[in-house]
């Protein structure tokens, strides 16, 4: 088989050296370069890798397993070789083989961009034909526009993250001002930061009261699945300040990155098995010098770790919260307060009411009284008596039974009205 570059596949490498620039998707651009190199160049073993936050990292495969790349990739011990460079003969009989399949000829070639060395290209052979300067000059070029390609596509985004990220901020100061309900605003909270930040998921923890706990208040999951099953487990498993890495937080207040769960006691053994490998950036709240509790910010599985580069975005937040939980507290309070105060005006109420009816109770027997010695009267004056104490009396007693009446009106309609309390008992 000859694999000099034909005029057909020089036309197709030409076009993907101007077609690559053009896509914004790291992903794509590793994909589609491995299926069309591999063809191009009668390369059908081919593996990239490509730096990122935490290094260089296996992109993608082609032909071959990732185990079997990540082997090669530590035989070929490229991290700090500079230049392509092809092995055939002795140096890639040292390398060993792939299954029943023997390397004739490969070859590496630097991603090279601005930003310095952004990763390699690893293309190989399995029939006895080494690549020619033809085949190397061009790979060399396609690896630079590759590695410009995979620069914008992390500039647009790392843009784009900014951009949600401040998406998010503007959520936030107006959730906080939309809402004073705790729950509500716990809960609506993680929902963003785990879907602004890609998190696999978010814990928001608080202190109760004055003791060593704290409970979980709100939490968010990115895979539903197992979801509710956790958040049970997790509700009925509190943290204690006391202990762990949680007691590192309490004590001096800032944030904790733990790169692997695994590797540290960053929770307990049978909470670390149900989340997973990956990454947790633990936040404290606070308030004017005041522990609240702590928001676990947790990515697992192959998303990228969680950096040091979130740390301000997340502090910011974590003061926001704070407050607001704060403040959500303050209108709790002053809602019991508020009911508290009520319900004693209503039992003040009742009791005026009571009293009221024992009132009136008791001026209708007087008043019946009166009436009976008005009537009594009357008779003796109709039978002739001209006693003039009669009359007297008769006065006396119809003055006494209106006085009565005025004074029982104005205590109704002064201390209790429409079913109000007066303005001398508020």
């Amino acid at each position: 088989m000859d694999p000099s570059l034909t005029s057909q596949a020089l036309a197709e490498l030409n076009e993907l050296l101007w077609t690559l620039p053009s896509s914004l998707d790291p992903q794509e651009i590793v994909a589609v370069l491995l299926e069309r190199c591999t063809r191009l160049f009668q390369a059908p073993l081919a593996a990239m890798w490509v730096r990122d936050q935490q290094g260089i990292g296996l992109a993608g495969v082609y032909g071959f397993s990732e185990k079997k790349a990540e082997l090669l990739w530590q035989k070929l011990d490229l991290r700090t070789a500079t230049r392509a460079r092809q092995l055939d003969g002795q140096e890639l009989h040292a390398l060993g083989g792939f299954g029943k399949r023997r390397l004739s000829s490969l070859i590496t070639v630097p991603l090279q961009s601005a930003r310095g060395l952004a990763g390699w290209l690893v293309f190989a052979r399995l029939e006895p034909a080494p690549f020619t300067d033809l085949e190397r000059s061009f790979l060399e070029i396609l690896a630079n526009r590759v590695a410009g390609s995979l620069d914008n596509a992390r500039v647009y985004q790392e843009t784009q993250a900014r951009s949600r990220e401040l998406e998010l901020l503007n959520e936030i100061a107006a959730l906080l001002v939309s809402t004073t309900r705790l729950d509500e605003l716990l809960t609506r909270l993680v929902s963003g930061i785990v879907d602004t930040l890609e998190l696999s998921s978010c814990y928001l923890y608080l202190l109760e009261g004055r003791g060593p706990e704290m409970r979980l208040r709100a939490s968010h999951h990115r895979d539903p699945t197992n979801a509710e099953s956790l958040r049970s487990f997790l509700a009925e498993r509190p943290l204690r300040i006391d202990q762990g890495r949680s007691a590192e937080i309490y004590r001096h207040g800032r944030p904790i990155l733990v790169p692997n769960i695994a590797e540290e006691q960053v929770m307990p053994e049978d909470l670390r098995q149900r989340v997973g490998p990956g990454s947790v950036l633990i936040v404290p709240l606070k308030v004017r010098g005041e522990f609240l509790g702590a928001i676990y910010l947790v990515r697992t599985g192959r998303a990228p770790a969680l950096t040091e580069e979130l740390l301000p975005l997340v502090t910011h937040l974590a003061n926001q919260v704070s407050v607001a939980i704060a403040n959500a507290r303050l209108y709790e309070g002053l809602e019991n307060e508020v009911a508290k105060r009520a319900a004693d005006v209503q039992q003040d109420y009742e009791e005026l009411a009571r009293r009221f009816s024992a009132g009136r109770d008791f001026f209708e027997l007087v008043s019946a009284d009166l009436q009976a010695d008005l009537q009594a009267l009357d008779a003796g004056l109709a039978n002739g008596a001209d006693d003039p104490r009669l009359a007297d009396a008769r006065a006396a007693a119809a003055s006494l039974n209106a006085h009565l009446g005025q004074l029982f009106s104005a205590q109704a309609t002064g201390r209790i009205h429409d079913g109000r309390v007066g303005s001398e008992d508020r």
